[in-house]
């Protein structure tokens, strides 16, 4: 959440910046851990370098449909980056990944279904 001060600046709540900070040196770990480039990874994601540098540098936070392309991409959950599950899957399991799709495929284009198919079994 964000509190108003009276020069009209926004600033986060320290739950908020805790949240954030978790979050990218989750994301941060993960590239690490499997090896991939930022430059992959932004395009396995659907976003540009320079998105995912700010994403990274805690400047933005992704919305909910990148957040999950994160995960996918990572191999990990979306609970994991946020802070929500301190456990962090090397491998999503087949039920989680056929849920991952049953509940994104209405709103998934045939190319992106594509691509999501291939970052899985990229990732494995």
């Amino acid at each position: 959440m964000y509190n108003e001060e009276g020069n009209g600046r926004l600033y986060q709540s320290e739950g908020r910046k805790k949240m954030n900070n978790l979050f990218v040196e989750r994301i941060k770990g993960l590239i690490e851990k499997i090896g991939v480039t930022q430059r992959d990874l932004a395009q396995d994601i659907g976003v540009t370098e320079s998105t995912l540098s700010k994403y990274l540098k805690g400047e933005r936070t992704p919305n909910r449909d990148v957040l999950l392309n994160i995960a996918t991409a990572l191999n990990t959950t979306s609970d994991y980056l946020l802070g929500l599950s301190d456990t962090d899957k090397e491998t999503l399991n087949f039920n989680e990944l056929k849920g991952i799709l049953a509940r994104n495929s209405k709103d998934l284009s045939a190319e992106q279904k594509t691509k999501l198919i291939e970052v899985i079994i990229k990732y494995r």
